[in-house]
């Protein structure tokens, strides 16, 4: 269900680059703005199976489970950030590469 949902959303990360410049942004800000979207997509289909995963645990009484994942997560998420961004020098894929793996 979540793979059917994603395809259309597919559709409207490729095309974010003229949707931000139709509404009145800078070339080089959309250009930007596209190239983070892009980046940021593995995260976007992940985090969909995540929160199915986190709903079904929840419902059956494991509501922990999720909280520690989380938890670990926003541990190293700024571990990750300071590698992909100042270490790497990745620029404006770092934080969306940082956020999909987080």
């Amino acid at each position: 269900m979540i793979t059917l949902i994603f395809i259309p959303l597919l559709l409207l990360i490729g095309s974010s680059y003229y949707i931000f410049r139709g509404i009145g942004y800078a070339e080089e800000i959309s250009e930007y703005a596209q190239l983070f979207v892009w980046y940021k997509t593995p995260y976007l289909y992940l985090y969909g199976i995540y929160d199915a995963t986190k709903r079904l645990l929840q419902n059956t009484g494991q509501a922990k489970v999720p909280m520690y994942v989380q938890i670990g997560t926003t541990i190293i998420h700024p571990l990750w950030c300071y590698l992909f961004i100042d270490h790497w020098q990745m620029g404006v894929k770092g934080p969306a590469l940082a956020l999909s793996l987080s």
